[in-house]
């Protein structure tokens, strides 16, 4: 694991112990004693860049970091070749940062590290460090848990699109190894062919790993054998939307394509509608409450009906402000209990 120190906002108050020979001034090192609070954000190096969950993700630490004068530290984990050494490094480097800073904030955004977190030694843990984990739908001991769960946001957006358009839809998944994707297409599944016997909503699945969030060229190639065949397609599969959208320009077809992660509005004329995860919204409120040392819940839960996760209409005109609304209207509570359904099953 390479260590970078990204950003240092570091403006110390120095108490000076100083000699005074004419105008020069000297400054003793040792007595730059004053500490701060700071992030230490452990963030997967192939996710920057992907304009949609680990940017949103990385900016959102970094903003809150600036605003409350916090010291932000990085490290980027690649594929977990050496997991266990990885981890080992992570524990010395916090029990070193800890003898730097008033109090510590180690946030892990990667989901596929649940497991090593689970035996990762926290003998050291103390009042003056904490861990958040993104995400888990489930507890972990002495480490603080977010999920934002996809189920119900992606149920209404395949509720409003049957009810939309046609009844021949796509979902396209980096892989099928990823909880949440496949959280996403049982969501979108659900609303799209409930009550519906001819409704057909169909998988097309990338790779067995995590290439498949990048593989923009290759989706781009695929699009004009497969994706256009769809009336609708629900991209889970991170950066490769690009190549969707483009094969959607390029050829000038009218697949209607649903926004993931942010308001996709001005990618495409062919977006009506947007699945919002406001990650970093909650990223900035979980760190704001940490710095202002509230009592932080030890897992945190924020689907549908939190607001943080929502479906969000597209300006395009795709469909109409007022049947996007009455739809929302109709159907949104329905999601949410459905979302509670399913989420009750893994408890």
């Amino acid at each position: 694991m390479k260590h970078i120190k990204y950003i240092s906002i570091v403006l110390l108050f120095i108490i000076l112990a100083c000699n005074k020979e004419e105008n020069i001034i000297y400054i003793n090192s040792d007595t730059i004693t004053v500490k701060k609070p700071s992030v230490l954000l452990i963030i997967d190096e192939n996710g920057i860049g992907d304009i949609f969950y680990y940017d949103r993700i990385f900016k959102a630490t970094i903003e809150t970091c600036q605003k409350n004068n916090i010291v932000l530290y990085t490290d980027f984990l690649n594929e977990f070749n050496n997991a266990e050494l990885n981890f080992e490094i992570l524990n010395n480097y916090t029990k070193y940062l800890l003898t730097k800073s008033s109090k510590l904030l180690v946030i892990i955004a990667n989901s596929k590290y649940e497991n090593y977190l689970k035996k990762l030694d926290l003998s050291h843990k103390n009042d003056s460090v904490e861990y958040l984990f993104l995400e888990s739908r489930t507890k972990i001991d002495k480490i603080h848990t977010l999920y934002l769960p996809m189920y119900g946001a992606s149920y209404l957006s395949g509720k409003i699109s049957y009810l939309n358009f046609n009844n021949y839809a796509v979902v396209v998944m980096a892989n099928e190894i990823n909880n949440e994707l496949n959280d996403i297409y049982s969501g979108f599944y659900d609303g799209f062919t409930t009550n519906e016997m001819q409704a057909t909503c169909d998988k097309l699945v990338l790779s067995k790993d995590g290439s498949g969030f990048n593989m923009a060229d290759s989706v781009y190639r695929l699009y004009f054998e497969r994706i256009f065949n769809y009336y609708v397609c629900l991209p889970a599969c991170g950066n490769t939307v690009q190549g969707i959208l483009r094969g959607n320009r390029d050829y000038n077809l009218d697949v209607k394509i649903i926004g993931m992660d942010i308001d996709m509005t001005p990618y495409d004329k062919n977006i009506p509608f947007s699945i919002v995860k406001n990650v970093d919204l909650a990223i900035k409120d979980f760190i704001n409450d940490w710095y202002s040392n509230k009592n932080l819940p030890q897992h945190l839960n924020l689907g549908l009906e939190s607001g943080y996760v929502d479906v969000v209409w597209s300006k395009n005109g795709v469909v109409s402000e007022e049947i996007f609304n009455e739809c929302i209207t109709k159907y949104k509570e329905e999601a949410i209990l459905k979302e509670n359904d399913y989420e009750n099953c893994y408890k």
